[in-house]
């Protein structure tokens, strides 16, 4: 097992199954269906590279992770804890507006690295 702490404009750029990033920005927890996805040693090694002062290296360790939560979003998953009430039901945010979040949070992960213009938001 293994958590990782990502910059949401990173995760929402990767090319996932729409149901995980969802599930994930709601703050879900899910598991893979296949064994042996991830050893600790690959978790371990991109512990040490991501805090590498080589920016090729971090680099390579964040295009690593990435596919392998392409591999995950592929071969299978699902959600545990599906019962429990989510934080953000017990908040009173609607889904309605975790929609709108979820939309904005879209856009910034598409458009982080343009610079923002009233024309573009027209």
């Amino acid at each position: 097992m293994a958590i990782f702490n990502l910059p949401m404009h990173l995760f929402l750029s990767w090319p996932l199954d729409k149901d995980l990033i969802n599930h994930v920005t709601h703050g879900m927890v899910i598991k893979s269906l296949a064994t042996q996805q991830l050893s600790p040693f690959e978790v371990r090694r991109w512990q040490q590279e991501l805090n590498s002062p080589n920016e090729q290296i971090r680099q390579l360790a964040i295009d690593e992770i990435g596919l392998m939560l392409k591999r995950f979003s592929l071969s299978g998953w699902e959600p545990i804890l599906v019962n429990k009430t989510s934080r953000t039901h017990k908040n009173s945010v609607s889904r309605h507006a975790q929609f709108y979040v979820s939309q904005m949070l879209g856009f910034i992960a598409e458009n982080y690295d343009q610079a923002l213009t009233i024309q573009r938001c027209g």
